[in-house]
């Protein structure tokens, strides 16, 4: 009996030893058949306009063939500005394939103001994963910026333009440089805002100022910083650029955007009158209307020449002299919609050349002056100012009523 009972026990240990590494066999995970994770995460969800951001994915476990992620995001808002190398990009949407686990980033750009939601869609071995990521795109609370941003001025005269801060903050020192053409403009002189000092610079060879200003306290709202007073000494566009721009509350820095501004000194000027025009015709019947050219010149010129633009499936056009020059001579190619315009011996401003046009169908036609070419007396080309026009063709097939 005694030695029964101990044969089983051996039995049942046989069994035990076995079974228990079976067991913990069956139970330790296959890592080569784990079922797939996908996470996104980015760096920052609250930016200003401009900044950059990245968004990373993550991929574990088993990623079989035809995996993918697609990735949404709003265009007028974010801007893509670095994809991984095996990534699919239309606007809107970028789409990945996977042959294996691992990471990737996207880089973004914020273009736009707004709130906005990054959506991404994975099919990881036929594993589906959604996660959004919300990103919001805030104003700046303070601008640096020239007023007004645009200057149209004649040649030869003085005008005047203003470095201002509107600033949500409170802030009491201010650093920048402000850089124009010499070429165009000669700085006059400058003045600053009541409540600031001045550790400015000025070199009017290379067209830059450095300005340094310290407010006599912290303040916030609109503040004029500087009054630039330029004189326009030849025609052409100065772009009036700030960099190198700092804005401080004590030791602290705040963040802000800059506006540059745009002069345009103007010496020879050619326009269209009417600039727009409203004009009516029946189907297969054209009508017809007239346009003048005009010029105006601030100093003496010898010669333009120029071409004029249209669209020759809308008009058909004829050309006669002006009153400005004395020699006038022109071509019109109405297959091409392109007129040339020779004038020599200017003699007084007005007009150019008369132009009557004729319409052929419906439709929007816009008139453009190119390629402009004025020569003044000093045989020296001068930049000119153009202004284009543009006509609406109208179909109006209802005859008129009669009584």
């Amino acid at each position: 009996m005694i030695k029964e009972v101990i044969k089983m026990k051996n039995r049942m240990v046989k069994i035990i030893a076995v079974t228990i590494p079976l067991l913990m066999l069956l139970s330790v995970p296959s890592f080569g058949n784990q079922a797939p994770i996908v996470n996104m995460e980015v760096s920052k969800n609250i930016l200003y306009p401009n900044e950059q951001f990245w968004a990373n994915i993550s991929i574990e476990g088993n990623v079989t063939s035809g995996s993918n992620i697609n990735i949404f995001y709003d265009p007028s808002i974010l801007k893509v500005i670095q994809l991984p190398t095996n990534a699919y990009h239309t606007d809107g949407k970028i789409s990945v394939l996977l042959a294996s686990p691992g990471n990737m980033s996207i880089v973004f750009q914020a273009i736009g103001i707004g709130n906005t939601t990054i959506h991404m869609h994975a099919n990881i071995s036929s594993y589906i994963f959604d996660e959004n990521q919300s990103i919001s795109v805030i104003p700046f609370p303070n601008h640096i910026m020239f007023e007004p941003p645009a200057i149209e001025a004649n040649i030869n005269t003085y005008f005047e333009v203003n470095v201002s801060i509107n600033a949500t903050q409170e802030w009491n020192l201010t650093n920048f440089n402000i850089t124009y053409d010499p070429e165009i403009l000669t700085l006059e002189n400058y003045s600053l805002g009541d409540t600031l000092n001045n550790f400015s610079t000025i070199n009017e060879v290379d067209g830059t100022i450095i300005c340094n200003l310290i407010a006599n306290e912290k303040t916030s709202g609109k503040t004029n910083l500087i009054t630039l007073k330029f004189y326009g000494k030849k025609a052409g566009i100065s772009n009036l650029v700030i960099y190198n721009a700092s804005l401080f509350n004590g030791t602290n820095p705040l963040k802000f955007d800059i506006i540059n501004g745009k002069v345009e000194v103007i010496a020879v000027s050619l326009y269209f009158t009417p600039d727009y025009s409203i004009v009516y015709m029946a189907t297969g019947r054209p009508s017809q209307f007239g346009i003048s050219l005009f010029i105006n010149s601030l100093i003496p010129i010898q010669l333009v020449h120029l071409f004029i633009s249209f669209d020759p499936s809308l008009l058909n056009a004829t050309i006669e002299n002006g009153n400005a020059f004395d020699n006038f001579t022109s071509t019109i190619d109405n297959s091409t919609g392109v007129i040339q315009i020779t004038a020599l011996n200017f003699t007084k401003n007005g007009i150019l050349a008369n132009i009557t046009f004729s319409t052929l169908q419906g439709g929007i036609a816009n008139i453009y002056v190119s390629s402009v070419t004025a020569i003044d007396k000093n045989f020296t080309t001068v930049y000119t100012h153009n202004e284009n026009a543009t006509v609406e063709i109208l179909i109006d097939d209802i005859p008129p009523t009669t009584t």
